[in-house]
C-alpha cells in the first residue's frame, strides 16, 4: 500500500494563532485546533482509490426521528437531510439539514432547525468545510457559523467543528464539538466527544447500528447521551433512514461519501435555558451590518451565572 503524508505547515500556524486570538482563556479551543492542524499533516494515508468517489457519491436523503430528553424536558424532532455533489466539481458537495419538532412534549411549544454545508471531501482522507446553522425554541432563537472537518484513518473518524454562535437570544461567542468514533464493523460504531456551548462544556457517547440494506435504502439505529456544566444533560434515541441514487452502502461507506455530520438538534442545548433580560442591549455591529441581528438582546439564553448577571427576574425555560 502506498502511503502519503501531506504537510501544508501555514495553515496550521494560522489555525492555532486564529483561535488563540479569538479565546485565549478557552484550552479546548486550542486542543479543537490541534485537531484541525492534524488533519493537515502528518498521518499517514492510504492513497487515493482507482474506485474512489468524489464528495458525494449521488443524490443523498436521510430522515430521522429521535425523541428523549432535553435538559430535562421531553422533546421529539423530525430530520430531513439532502446532500449532493456540486456539478463540475467533483470534489465539493453540499447539504441542506431541515428540522421540525416539539418541546415539552406533544401539547408543547415547536422547535426546529435548519443547517447548511459546503465542504471538499476525498472519501479516502478526510472532510473540510463551511457550516451554517439556525435554532428555534418557542420563538427563541439563535445562529452558528463556522468550519468542520473529519479526518479518517481505517475504522477511526475525528470530527471537529469551529464557529460562533450569535443572535439576539444569546452572547456572541466562541464554540466548539470534537467527536471521536470508532467502528467496530462497517455497520456499527461508537463515539465520544466534547462540546462547548453557552452552558459551557459538556461531554457525550453516542452510537448507530445499521442493519441490512435493500436495495437504495438502508435503515439505523442511534443514540446519544451528553452531560457537563451548569447541570446540563440530554439524551436521544433514534432512527434513521437513509437512500442513496449510488446505491445502499455500509454505514461506514455513508458516512464518507454521502453525508456530513447532522448536529440537529444538538445544537439547540444553547437556548434551554434563559432570563429575561434588565437592560436590552446591543450584539456586536458587524452582526447589524450584515443582517444576522436586527434587534436588541432583550432574552438571554445563557448559563446560570451569566443569566443572573444580566437578569433580576430569574431563569425560564423556552
Amino acid at each position: 500500500m502506498k502511503l502519503v503524508i501531506r504537510q501544508p505547515i501555514g495553515p496550521i500556524v494560522n489555525c492555532v494563532v486564529t483561535v488563540f486570538l479569538f479565546d485565549r482563556k478557552n484550552l479546548t479551543s486550542i486542543f479543537s485546533a490541534a485537531l484541525i492542524a492534524g488533519f493537515l499533516v502528518g498521518t499517514p494515508v492510504a492513497a487515493q482509490s482507482q474506485e474512489n468517489t468524489g464528495a458525494v457519491d449521488g443524490y443523498n436523503l436521510s430522515v430521522n426521528l429521535s425523541g428523549g430528553s432535553l435538559d430535562g424536558v421531553n422533546s421529539a424532532m423530525l430530520v430531513g437531510s439532502l446532500s449532493t455533489p456540486i456539478p463540475y466539481f467533483t470534489r465539493f458537495g453540499f447539504q441542506l439539514d431541515l428540522a421540525l419538532g416539539k418541546y415539552d412534549g406533544v401539547s408543547g411549544t415547536d422547535s426546529g432547525g435548519a443547517a447548511g454545508h459546503l465542504f471538499w471531501r476525498d472519501p479516502q482522507i478526510g472532510m473540510l468545510g463551511i457550516f451554517a446553522d439556525f435554532g428555534n425554541i418557542n420563538a427563541i432563537h439563535f445562529g452558528r457559523l463556522g468550519f468542520e472537518g473529519a479526518r479518517y484513518y481505517g475504522p477511526w473518524t475525528i470530527e471537529v467543528l469551529l464557529g460562533m454562535e450569535f443572535g439576539q437570544n444569546v452572547l456572541t461567542r466562541f464554540v466548539d464539538e470534537v467527536d471521536i468514533s470508532y467502528n467496530f464493523n462497517e455497520n456499527f460504531k461508537v463515539s465520544v466527544g466534547q462540546r462547548l456551548t453557552s452552558r459551557g462544556h459538556m461531554a457525550n457517547i453516542g452510537f448507530e447500528k445499521q442493519f441490512a440494506a435493500y436495495e437504495n435504502v438502508s435503515w439505523s439505529i442511534y443514540g446519544v447521551a451528553e452531560a457537563g456544566e451548569d447541570d446540563f444533560n440530554q439524551a436521544f434515541l433514534g432512527v434513521k433512514a437513509s437512500y442513496g441514487s449510488a446505491g445502499a452502502k455500509s454505514l461506514q461507506e455513508r458516512d464518507r461519501s454521502q453525508g456530513v455530520k447532522v448536529r440537529l438538534p444538538r445544537n439547540l442545548a444553547s437556548i434551554t435555558q434563559c432570563g429575561k433580560v434588565d437592560t436590552p442591549f446591543r450584539d456586536p455591529q458587524w452582526l447589524y451590518d450584515i443582517a444576522l441581528v436586527s434587534q436588541l438582546n432583550t432574552k438571554n439564553c445563557a448559563s446560570k451565572s451569566e443569566i443572573n448577571a444580566l437578569s433580576s427576574t430569574g431563569i425560564f425555560k423556552p
